[in-house]
Parts: structure tokens; C-alpha cells; sequence
């Protein structure tokens, strides 16, 4: 029988050399790093809820680690019938994750996923339903594939631990797994640690009470052009504190809309893009807003042109419902957007795919319902956006009618305005026809280099013309659009490297552009090492408001860079006093621009902003029975069953985010000795201790008997 110490030695040496050389250990910490391979805080699954249950993941015991042994999806025997740790590529994550969905016996002996996010990368990945938000549509056929990559996985509750894997630890994995498939998974093994523990129980409105999770929100932000005229024109600072300056006068012009949404959604939300859906319409919009800025006629203009960035539509339309709620209330958030003068709706959607390298031209589809007794007719808009197009010498853009086949208007909040206000002429502006041309729509993958610069600048020079002329008495501009495609490209260019692109400035929030009119804040770099701002496309649980709805106070980074590049765009007039949001208010009419830091002029002049007049606000993106009575303090409402039946609504699905405890989540993987050497090494303790006992109380009897012997 090999002696025990020799067994302890054995395992111990065994796994360091295994993973390292003698050399690279310096300290215990060396001794834990080549022990364990960890990964910390991000790239969970995590658990959300609504009135009807929960969706995502969550470890299936509260507080305890999900623990398996590492095994890669293609060594599987299906059906599964022993507990293990799966390790897939991203490209078979989607095909493991809808056969677990589909076979519980599998799912019951799964103590997690570990997704692999390394090459190669799938060629289609997207957890939306195949028709997303289907409930909202002005038509019948809610059945209708307008997004064939959708899978619903993100809509799907799984009862153990999915994570992705950062580059690092998929690597450290990998050599780890084949190692077990070498041995037969027998004897010394490598296995996996996992806590993703979520607090929330039962149902979104359980939760909320019990004080287990959050109400997802953020903000919306919308502003005019030319501005509005406030009620009161001078007010003190508790008064603009309170929202009286937001108050808008009644107002005389009929107005056209121009939404594109900010967020989107993932599997994982720590790795949401977006870039094609829906950022690439937002750039488009932001992009037509510079051009009527640098033409500067909007005082000519005899129609309102109203700007919306509409965040919270991947949670069943939240966004568009708040806003259209807000309206109903007469809300100081939304005074100004008068309803009953919105008579035109103009959607920017996906359109980042829409250009065709080998004929140097972009094409979009305009979707409308069709015309009859319920809904506007749409013909005059659409003829507006083609002529403009057609008239459009700068870039090679064609606008074409989305075919007649199409059961209405893909999914949009343009379907919301609709529910509300079925008159309105409503067009969305895609990249697509009859399908989604986009195989990566709310996914991990929807990023920067697969969309382009061009058709976004071609869209927002056909958009903004066809608003140009809209807006003009008549509808024949005084003054000709002033246009200069280098100057548009390299805006444009701009905003997507900025909204789509993470990494070291001039990417990601942190581009020169984002700083020049906000101070950036949280950032750090992501399990990749990857420079992240605090991460956004996803919307995140709400934040705490305020009753001034233009003041920037307690808004994270990307609304508040909305809010001032929009009013900025739509501002007129000089630079107004320095200004704050804390003590140097702006008169109402005015918003306070490029606030960084400081509240004193005579020493922070640099970093403050500068009144200008503009009517720009925030709108809470939220549940419509959330509402905040001060800066934090919040109350869950009854359903509002008037709204509800007003326009025909369903309940509110009341979205909420679980809570989870700090710590989580988090991955280790380490190496685990069979039953047989953990056995001898608790006998050689066991032992040990014994040996020491012996030891001890020999060493005493002779010390007592030499005592006495003196």
C-alpha cells in the first residue's frame, strides 16, 4: 500500500505542473491562480420577471454553486443521464439551448452552460421571437416570420446557471474539457463552479413587494424643431425644480414624428449590441437633424418637427406605451406633444444593411398599413420620402414601397402610435422587405462591421429633405438643404464608432464626440479586457427621476449624451449664462447644454454648460404602473384598466430585473482528485492528526517524567 504522504504530494505537484511551471510560483496567490480559473461579475444569463413568471436563468439553489463536471456539447449521449457541466460553442449554443428547452429529462442533469464566444462565430444568432412584440400589431396575422433567426430563447426560463465565457477563461476551458474526454472522465477530472443566484421569486408584482427585484426602465428623450414657447416664461429655481418651466403653450401646428429606437436586448445582456437594430436608425436620425441644423430654417417652418429616441421597446413596446400614457395624463414630461396635431409618423428602423457594394447604392423599403376606413393613408408621406430620395444627387438611394403582401407594418413603435391614434400616416423606414435582412436582431452579434456607413448617410440625406419640404409653407423650402456628404459621412461616422464600437477612445462612449458635451462616467474593461462604459444597450433596472424633466440630474451616460446633442441640434439663438442642473438653472423656453462638472461660474466656467433655448426632455421609459413621486421614492400602481380599454391595451406586463447578491456571477474551474485519492488524503490527515496526538502527549509524559525525576 503506497504510503498516504506520498499521495498528498502526488496530487498537489500533479496539479501545479499541469498548469504551471515551478518558477511562475511566487506567492499563495500564484499557488490560486494555477489551482483555479475564475471569471467575475459578468456575462450571466440572468433572471427577469413579468405579472406571469419569470424568463433567464438563474442557478437552480439559492446560494449554493452549481458544480458539474466540464464536458463539451459533442461528446454528449443524448438523452443526458448524469449530471454534467456543458461546454458549447456560440455557434451550437441556440441548437443546445432549444433541446434542452424541448427535453426535460436533459435539462434535469444540467448543472450549467459555458458558452464559448470564439471563432467560429455563428452565421445567424438571435433569441427575439420570430415576430417580436406580435401582441402590439395592427393586423391579425401575428403568426407572420418577419425575423427567421428568432428563436424566443430570450423568452424562455432555464432552472440552471448559462454563461459566457470571456476569451481568456473559453480557452483555459477548452484544454480542460478535452483533458476529461482523454481520461474518460475518470479519475483526477476538471470541473466547474458556477453562482448565479437570483433573489426574486413567483412573479414581477410578488417581487416588487417583497423587495427582490427592480423595475426595468430608463428614459426616453424627445425635442422640437423649431422649439416650443413655454407658459410661463419666468419662474425661480423651486419652481423650474418642480417641472413648471416644462409646461409647454398650446400649440397651433400639426406636427410630424420621427422616432428610432436606442436599446436592444440578448441572451446575455452584459454583451448586448445593437448596432444594426435598432442604433444604425438612431445615428440616421441624429445624422437628418444636423443637416436641417446646418441648413437653419427652422423658423420658416409652418409644421412641427418632433424628434423622439424611444428607448424600453424590447420589453413589449414599454417605451412607446409610457410616452403615449404620459400624453393621456397631460404629464409635464411629454407637455408639448400634442396628440391631436401629430397627424404624420416617421419610423427609422434597421437600414444599416441596406447598401450593395457592387452597385454602389442603397435601397430601403417604406412599410404603411394599408389605406381604408381604420387607418391614415400614408400615399402623401411616402410620395414625400421617394421624391426626396429621387431628388437626392449626393448619394445613389432608392426608396421602394414594401410589398403588398406583407401582412402591415413590421414591428415598431410606429404600431403603438397606431393603437393610440389609428388616422395617423405612419411609415417605417428598414434595410428589409417581407423579412428581417439582419440574421443577428438582438443578439450578441448584431455589431459594428456588418453595417455601413452609407446607407445611413444616403437614409438621413433622403429623410431630411423629405422633412425639409414637409415643413416649409407650401412645401417648397425658402432655403435649399444645405448639404456636405464629407461633413455627413464623417458625422455619421462618428456616432456609429461611438454608439456601436467598444474599446479605447475614439470608441465607445468615451469618443471625443460623446465627451464634448457630457462627463463620461463608470468604465472599466471587461473580462476580455475590452474598454466598456457602463454597459447600455441593454436598458438596466430604472433610475431615480426628477420632476424637471430636462434636468440631466441622475441619468446615465448615453441619455444624458442624448439629451444634449438633440438639443444642441434643435437649439436657437446665442449661448445663453453658464448653467448647472443643481443651482444654476436655465429660465424655462431653455435647457442647460455640455454640463460636465461645477456649480461655481468663477471657478468651473470651463466645465459647466450654457443656456440656450430648446425644448428638449426626458420621458421615463417604465412600466406604466411605476411611478416616481420624488427623486427615488417609488409606487407600483393598480393596472390602469381606463387607459387599457381606452385604446385597447392589454395589461402591463410590468417588466422587472432580480436582484442577485454581490459576488455573482462568477465561474471556477478547477481540477477535483477522484473518490479514492480524496479518501487517502483524508486518511492521511486523519492519520496525521493522529501521528501529532501521539506525538504531543509522548513529548508531554517525558517532560512531566523529567519534572518529577528533578
Amino acid at each position: 500500500m503506497p504510503c498516504p504522504w506520498a499521495l498528498v504530494i502526488a496530487t498537489v505537484c500533479g496539479i501545479l505542473i499541469l498548469q504551471v511551471s515551478a518558477d511562475d510560483l511566487q506567492s499563495v496567490k500564484d499557488i490560486k491562480a494555477a489551482m483555479y480559473k475564475e471569471m467575475k461579475y459578468t456575462g450571466g444569463c440572468y433572471k427577469l420577471l413579468n405579472v406571469t413568471g419569470p424568463i433567464g436563468c438563474q442557478a437552480p439553489t439559492e446560494g449554493v454553486a452549481s458544480v458539474g463536471i466540464l464536458i463539451n456539447v459533442t461528446d454528449v449521449q443524448w438523452p443526458l443521464t448524469v449530471d454534467r457541466m456543458l461546454v458549447v460553442n456560440i455557434t451550437g449554443f441556440e441548437e443546445l439551448m432549444l433541446r434542452l428547452r424541448s427535453d426535460p429529462t436533459s435539462a434535469s442533469h444540467v448543472r450549467g452552460v459555458l458558452v464559448d464566444p470564439s471563432d467560429p462565430q455563428p452565421t445567424s444568432l438571435s433569441s427575439a421571437p420570430t415576430f417580436p412584440g406580435a401582441f402590439n400589431a395592427p393586423y391579425s396575422n401575428t403568426s407572420y416570420v418577419w425575423n427567421p433567426s428568432g428563436t424566443s430563447l430570450a423568452r424562455t426560463f432555464f432552472n440552471f446557471p448559462v454563461m459566457m465565457m470571456s476569451a481568456a477563461l473559453a480557452n483555459e476551458v477548452a484544454t480542460r474539457t478535452q483533458y476529461n474526454w482523454d481520461n474518460d472522465y475518470t479519475g483526477a477530472t476538471y470541473m466547474a463552479e458556477v453562482y448565479l443566484t437570483m433573489v426574486a421569486r413567483h412573479n414581477s408584482t410578488y417581487c416588487l413587494k417583497s423587495g427582490g427585484c427592480k423595475p426595468l426602465g430608463a428614459f426616453s428623450v424627445w425635442t422640437a424643431m423649431p422649439p416650443l414657447t413655454p407658459l410661463n416664461s419666468s419662474l425661480n429655481n423651486s419652481q423650474i425644480t418642480a417641472g413648471l418651466g416644462a409646461i409647454m403653450a398650446p400649440q397651433t401646428m400639426l406636427a410630424t414624428l420621427v422616432t428610432a429606437q436606442v436599446d436592444s436586448n440578448s441572451f446575455f445582456h452584459d454583451y448586448t449590441q445593437g448596432a444594426d437594430s435598432p442604433l444604425s436608425g438612431l445615428v440616421t436620425m441624429l445624422a437628418a437633424m444636423e443637416l436641417l441644423r446646418v441648413t437653419n430654417a427652422s423658423s420658416t417652418y409652418t409644421r412641427q418637427l418632433l424628434f423622439v429616441a424611444m428607448t424600453g421597446e424590447p420589453w413589449d413596446y414599454m417605451g412607446s406605451r409610457r410616452m403615449l400614457w404620459e400624453m393621456d395624463k397631460n404629464s409635464t414630461t411629454t407637455s408639448g406633444l400634442d396628440l391631436s396635431r401629430i397627424d404624420q409618423v416617421i419610423e427609422l428602423g434597421q437600414v444599416g444593411r441596406g447598401y450593395s457594394a457592387s452597385t454602389n447604392s442603397t435601397t430601403l423599403y417604406l412599410h404603411s398599413q394599408p389605406s381604408g376606413s381604420q387607418w391614415g393613408d400614408a400615399a402623401a408621406l411616402i410620395s414625400s420620402l421617394k421624391q426626396a430620395a429621387a431628388g437626392t444627387q449626393e448619394a445613389n438611394i432608392t426608396l421602394q414601397t414594401a410589398s403588398a403582401s406583407n401582412p402591415g407594418i413590421p414591428p415598431s413603435s410606429l404600431m403603438s402610435f397606431l393603437r393610440t391614434k389609428p388616422s395617423i400616416q405612419g411609415v417605417v423606414i428598414t434595410e428589409f422587405d417581407s423579412q428581417f435582412k439582419n440574421p443577428f436582431y438582438q443578439s450578441e452579434r448584431d455589431v459594428g462591421q456588418y453595417v455601413d456607413v452609407q446607407p445611413m448617410s444616403a437614409a438621413a440625406l433622403a429623410l431630411a429633405r423629405a422633412l425639409h419640404s414637409l415643413a416649409s409653407p407650401g412645401g417648397v423650402p425658402s432655403v435649399p438643404l444645405q448639404v456636405n456628404m464629407a461633413a455627413l459621412n464623417s458625422f455619421v461616422y462618428s456616432l456609429a464608432l461611438c454608439l456601436m464600437v467598444d474599446g479605447d477612445p475614439p470608441a465607445s462612449l468615451r469618443c471625443p464626440l460623446v465627451q464634448s458635451y457630457i462627463q463620461v462616467g463608470f468604465s472599466n474593461r471587461n473580462a476580455d479586457g475590452v474598454l466598456r462604459p457602463f454597459p447600455w444597450r441593454y436598458i438596466g433596472v430604472s433610475q431615480d427621476q426628477t420632476l424637471d424633466p430636462s434636468n440631466t440630474n441622475f441619468k446615465s451616460d448615453i441619455y444624458r449624451f442624448l439629451f444634449n446633442i438633440m438639443a444642441n441640434i434643435t437649439a436657437t439663438g446665442d449661448m445663453g449664462l453658464l448653467c448647472d442642473p443643481i443651482k444654476n438653472l436655465c429660465q424655462p423656453g431653455m435647457v442647460c447644454i455640455g454640463w460636465k462638472s461645477g456649480t461655481d461660474p468663477a471657478t468651473s466656467a470651463a466645465t459647466m454648460g450654457r443656456c440656450r433655448v430648446s425644448t428638449t426632455k426626458f420621458v421615463p421609459s417604465l412600466s406604466t404602473r411605476v411611478i416616481y413621486v420624488d427623486t427615488s421614492k417609488k409606487f407600483l400602481l393598480d393596472e390602469d384598466t381606463q387607459f387599457n380599454a381606452k385604446y385597447g391595451w392589454p395589461d402591463d406586463p410590468l417588466w422587472t430585473e432580480s436582484d442577485w447578491p454581490g459576488g455573482v456571477p462568477y465561474v471556477r474551474v478547477y481540477m477535483e482528485e477522484p473518490y479514492s485519492v480524496q479518501v487517502a488524503v483524508l486518511v492521511s490527515g486523519l492519520l496525521l492528526m493522529l501521528l501529532t496526538g501521539v506525538l504531543s502527549w509522548a513529548v508531554m509524559w517525558t517532560f512531566e517524567k523529567h519534572i518529577k525525576h528533578d
